[in-house]
């Protein structure tokens, strides 16, 4: 039988002296071992309190609170 066009890239691949990708495969497949948790309570009130805060606030330390009307 004939060699497929993927299997004679593989070999070629590993003729050339680079990594086999047959090695890259893992036994997950598509699935990656990272696990995801959802946010706390708390997590997700401190994201919500601090979410666009210092960026377009006006320092108002800086103010003295006077009025002043130059004509």
């Amino acid at each position: 039988m004939a060699k497929t066009k993927a299997k004679k890239r593989r070999a070629k691949l590993v003729r050339e002296g680079r990594r086999d990708p047959v090695l890259e495969r893992g036994s997950w497949g598509s699935i990656k071992p990272v696990e995801r948790k959802t946010p706390t309570l708390m997590e997700l009130k401190q994201k919500m309190n601090t979410k666009h805060k210092k960026r377009y606030q006006p320092h108002h330390w800086d103010c003295d609170d006077t009025f002043s009307c130059f004509i």
